[in-house]
């Protein structure tokens, strides 16, 4: 049988769009609150031996990532940390990376990535202005040394008087000796063992707060010095689950994403958008257009995250044709503009039937509008799209997969409480229905501009 008619087939047993987000809403039939922790707790025991992570030189289960993410917190508690200590990860994409971020939020500390490609003085201003105590790191990246960078930090005036760094943990993968000042991972991993399960058990359940910030992730500085985005648990698991919804992502999904950990676009569209159907990411921490067709054609890769500058080399490449890509249909490709010619040279090499941008800040948690399934590419080279389903939930009384009508309003309550606020100060007291009747024309008109309750917004 041809690459092509394996395709075809592929994608005849696929469930349709509407039959796919139908199966997410009957997983979340009202919107589970939870912190990354419990989130992944109960991810990890229903896809326990599900590959989830895959590097170029590794791969790990859900079952392996929690086991490594409960070795990890511990060895935090043997540190000292606290309740809201920020903990900063310097490291290239690995299977250390998710099970990091699943430690921080156990131990009830605050996960911060950072850019791999920062020198010095950018390091040293994210370091000391997001107050990180703690930082995990590699001993060299890509050819670089952050270890003696760091090293270098710490021996200066200005960062020791503005940094409350306090503990360096250092995964060892260069040839020179590790700094003194610093833990070796072998020590880190090791001082697990002190702590019983009972202790990091209490700490969890302590720390299980899903409205607490979760994450500071820097933005790119585009406009100015880097700003760190305080992220609670809940905005970033809704903005993944919404991309499930949004994308009718189906169980099991594996998806090819070349893209950093330390940047929101993998954190939320790769990591957690996988962690709510049991899928794999795979996720290489460097891109070149044919390790990126062997690795699709490897792991039998149904999705491809990317970004134009990845997109247009991997089309172009020579050999582009030979490889088995008949389990790929899917594509998001944003981050830039590409022209018409880019998408519909995509459809046509990788024969996908699924494409689709979108437009988002770290400010809303990666993605907040993408366009729709089946959009014309005329469409998708003119637009970003419309906000994402199931990005807006009042979780009191809505399903997970509703818009909330109120979202250009604030809710009929928080309404009376600011009327009842205003009256008190000006010595009126008006009654709760009569503040909800003077409201009622304004709702209507909210309404009427927001589209249809399950968000179908008009392209502007």
């Amino acid at each position: 049988m041809s690459i092509k008619a394996k395709q075809s087939a592929t994608i005849a047993q696929l469930p349709s769009p509407a039959a796919r987000r139908a199966a997410l809403e009957k997983q979340f039939p009202t919107w589970p609150r939870h912190t990354l922790a419990t989130h992944f707790s109960n991810t990890c025991e229903k896809y326990a031996n599900r590959e989830f992570i895959g590097t170029i030189d590794d791969t790990a289960t859900y079952k392996e990532i929690w086991e490594k993410a409960w070795q990890y917190a511990k060895g935090f508690l043997k540190l000292g940390i606290k309740r809201r200590d920020h903990i900063a990860i310097l490291m290239e994409n690995n299977t250390a990376y998710p099970a990091l971020m699943i430690a921080a939020s156990l131990t009830g500390a605050v996960f911060i990535p950072v850019n791999t490609m920062l020198n010095k003085d950018e390091l040293g201003y994210i370091l000391s202005q997001s107050d990180s105590r703690f930082l995990v790191m590699q001993q060299t990246i890509k050819g670089n040394h952050p270890a003696g960078t760091i090293a270098s930090l710490l021996d200066d005036a200005d960062f020791q008087a503005n940094s409350q760094l306090e503990h360096i943990i250092c995964l060892e993968n260069g040839k020179s000796e590790l700094d003194n000042r610093f833990h070796s991972w072998r020590a880190f991993c090791g001082g697990a063992a002190s702590i019983s399960d009972d202790t990091l058990l209490e700490r969890w359940q302590a720390s299980n707060y899903p409205d607490e910030v979760g994450a500071f992730i820097y933005t790119s500085g585009s406009t100015g010095k880097s700003k760190g985005v305080m992220l609670t648990h809940d905005m970033l698991l809704r903005c993944a689950y919404s991309t499930c919804l949004s994308r009718a992502i189906e169980d099991g999904r594996i998806t090819y994403a070349p893209l950093p950990f330390y940047h929101c676009f993998n954190i939320i569209e790769g990591i957690l958008a996988m962690s709510f159907v049991g899928g794999s990411l795979i996720a290489p921490n460097r891109f070149s257009p044919l390790s990126a067709l062997e690795m699709m054609e490897k792991y039998k890769v149904n999705d491809f995250l990317c970004v134009p500058s990845m997109l247009v080399p991997l089309l172009n490449h020579p050999r582009a044709g030979e490889f088995d890509l008949s389990h790929l249909f899917a594509m998001w490709c944003g981050a830039a503009p590409a022209p018409g010619p880019v998408w519909k040279k995509a459809v046509e090499v990788l024969g996908l039937t699924e494409i689709l941008t979108g437009y988002g800040q770290t400010e809303v948690s990666s993605s907040g509008v993408t366009t729709e399934l089946g959009d014309p590419i005329e469409r998708i080279t003119t637009r970003v799209g419309r906000p994402k389903l199931g990005a807006f939930v009042d979780s009191r009384n809505l399903t997970a997969v509703q818009y909330n009508i109120k979202r250009l309003t604030v809710t009929q309550e928080q309404i009376c409480q600011q009327e009842r606020l205003a009256s008190l100060r000006s010595g009126a007291t008006p009654s709760r229905a009569a503040i909800i009747k003077s409201r009622k024309k304004q709702q209507k008109q909210s309404i009427r501009m927001s589209g249809s309750v399950r968000g179908c917004w008009p392209y502007r």
